[in-house]
C-alpha cells in the first residue's frame, strides 16, 4: 500500500474483500436546511457523473456533485 493514495489503497481492499463495500445508503441532517446523503456506487456509475459534469462545464463551471444532484432532480420535475 506504499506510495498509493487513500482511494487506490480502499480499491485494493475492496477487492481483497468485497463484502466490505457493500454499505447502506445513509442520510445525516448536518444543518437546518441540508443533509448529507452517503451512498456507494459503481467505478462506472462515477464515470458518467464525471461526464455530466464535464458536458455542463461550459454553463456550470467548477460544479459540485451536490449542485450535479439538484440540476438532474429539477429535470425529472418537468
Amino acid at each position: 500500500m506504499e506510495n498509493r493514495s487513500a482511494r487506490e489503497c480502499e480499491k485494493i481492499l475492496f477487492q481483497i474483500s468485497p463484502e466490505s463495500a457493500k454499505r447502506k445508503d445513509k442520510m445525516t441532517v448536518v444543518s437546518a436546511t441540508q443533509t448529507e446523503i452517503k451512498v456507494v456506487v459503481s467505478e462506472e456509475v462515477v464515470k458518467k457523473f464525471e461526464k455530466l459534469k464535464g458536458l455542463l462545464a461550459h454553463s456550470n463551471p467548477n460544479l459540485s456533485m451536490a449542485q450535479l444532484f439538484e440540476l438532474l432532480a429539477d429535470r425529472i420535475r418537468r
